[in-house]
């Protein structure tokens, strides 16, 4: 092994960006434990670009041959330029019972069941119980809401 330092960079999107001065070697290594759907060279930068699922072993063979690796995460540094714009539509019925739109009866049941135990005006303090009363109205409309849309 060589005192030769390699890189490899986390992308925001889990893929591994590997650097190292070339070194024959490792560039057949790369090519050999690393399938071609799972690595792409890009040329006008001279990096390897690795899918996630492979870059423990592209890790792995640098450290093999170079000796020393620097690995920078910076996935979680990522922060979206484009958040969306638009959130899908979500039932407000299913949504007051803290569920998905396409939840079946019984899950519909069960959190509904849990849920008026927890916000029952009786099982919280008596400061409390006026705004429990309110959320337990609110719950009981959409559950029957719901019951009536869909089948048992």
């Amino acid at each position: 092994m060589s005192s030769v330092i390699a890189q490899g960079i986390y992308r925001w999107d889990g893929m591994l960006e590997c650097s190292f001065p070339y070194n024959k070697y490792l560039v057949e290594q790369l090519k050999i434990h690393i399938p071609a759907s799972g690595r792409e060279w890009a040329p006008e930068r001279k990096i390897w670009i690795i899918d996630q699922p492979w870059a423990t072993t592209a890790i792995r063979l640098m450290r093999e041959v170079c000796g020393n690796v620097i690995v920078e995460d910076r996935r979680s540094a990522y922060q979206d330029p484009f958040p969306p714009t638009s959130t899908p539509h979500v039932d407000p019925d299913f949504a007051k019972l803290c569920l998905l739109s396409d939840a079946p009866r019984p899950l519909v049941d069960a959190a509904f069941k849990i849920l008026s135990k927890r916000c029952h005006p009786d099982a919280v303090p008596e400061q409390d119980r006026a705004q429990a009363h309110e959320q337990m109205i609110i719950l009981n409309s959409a559950y029957s809401a719901i019951r009536d849309r869909i089948a048992s």
